[in-house]
């Protein structure tokens, strides 16, 4: 807990990556205020100026810190191939199979699938819009604004991209967990064809 080191060093808590101080979420003891008011009145243009002396707290690499300074570490927080797939993924929400089902009984909800068109095609949930994936990000614009999107592929992991892109966009998304194989699986309708059904 950073701010238990902090209380007890008196002096600010940084978790450290790699041995990478990671100032974004330091932990500032209000005893640390004062002198660091005087350092930066006095021309210091950097927390680690500004605050001089730290207590750095060893993090995994990957356990809950990122540094994102270049498109490779984006890429592993989007949980690209090229990356190790998932290990700086951030959790988003989530719903099953059976609560979308529940929703849909509602009405039409907001429902993109993001599997590729021939996927789609074969089998979908009905009233679902096919975004593929790779599209998404120059697609934002025909995503719904201001009501949650439910997002589904074929097992979930796509669909698990696919919200953090949105929700990176100031979008409210949902991953649905098993995707639509777990939807057949429960021996529900599919539509197919191109069209949502």
């Amino acid at each position: 807990d950073l701010q238990a080191v902090a209380a007890a060093s008196g002096r600010p808590a940084v978790p450290a990556v790699g041995g990478t101080a990671q100032w974004a979420v330091a932990a500032l003891p209000a005893a640390s205020a004062a002198a660091a008011e005087g350092r930066f009145g006095a021309g210091a243009r950097s927390l680690r100026e500004g605050y001089g002396a730290v207590t750095l707290v060893a993090v995994p690499d990957g356990a809950v810190l990122a540094d994102l300074d270049s498109p490779r570490d984006v890429d592993r927080w989007l949980g690209g191939a090229g990356a190790g797939g998932s290990v700086l993924r951030m959790e988003h929400p989530e719903i099953d199979v059976d609560v979308l089902a529940g929703l849909l009984d509602g009405g039409p909800v907001p429902l993109l699938d993001v599997r590729m068109p021939d996927e789609y095609e074969e089998a979908h949930v009905p009233g679902a819009v096919l975004v593929p994936l790779p599209e998404l990000p120059d697609r934002l614009a025909d995503v719904p604004q201001g009501e949650v999107v439910y997002v589904i592929c074929r097992s979930g992991a796509r669909s698990a991209k696919a919200v953090e892109i949105l929700v990176a966009s100031g979008l409210d998304a949902a991953n649905v967990a098993g995707g639509t194989m777990a939807w057949v699986d429960t021996g529900r309708d599919v539509a197919t064809g191109s069209g949502p059904g």
